[in-house]
């Protein structure tokens, strides 16, 4: 059969529509998670240095990467606002803020709080020694 009207139409294209499948689709989503890093039992006029400072935040990156879960990549530990300062004469307490941002799964990142304060809590322990050891 013949085409009556050789003219091209006017009319766009239709975009192909996607159809729903049953596999599942995973995505990729970046976190951001607010942990303090507690130093306790300190002399009143303790000052926590820049330099004391920057050597937690190594740590604690240290600590993440080596004990994160796998299906988690530790993009960032950086420091999350102003120093708190706190207690009694003879026993101060700082708290150092951390904002730590985790990129994963979707379905795995509603947990990387958890992981990463495990990871944490884990071996916290070794930078209160080697604070202790550098005399911070």
């Amino acid at each position: 059969q013949e085409c009556r009207n050789p003219q091209p139409s006017n009319r766009p294209t239709p975009k192909p529509v996607r159809v729903p499948t049953f596999k599942p689709t995973f995505s990729t989503v970046t976190t951001i998670h607010p942990v303090q890093v507690i130093l306790s039992n300190l002399r009143f006029e303790y000052s926590l240095t820049a330099e004391a400072r920057a050597l937690i935040i190594r740590y604690v990156k240290g600590i993440i990467e080596s004990n994160l879960n796998n299906d988690l990549e530790l993009m960032e530990v950086a420091f999350g606002g102003h120093l708190i300062h706190g207690g009694e004469r003879d026993d101060a307490v700082v708290s150092l803020p951390l904002r730590i941002t985790v990129r994963g799964p979707a379905d795995i990142s509603d947990f990387a709080l958890i992981y990463v304060v495990e990871a944490v809590q884990d071996r916290i322990q070794d930078l209160a020694n080697e604070l202790r050891y550098l005399d911070f």
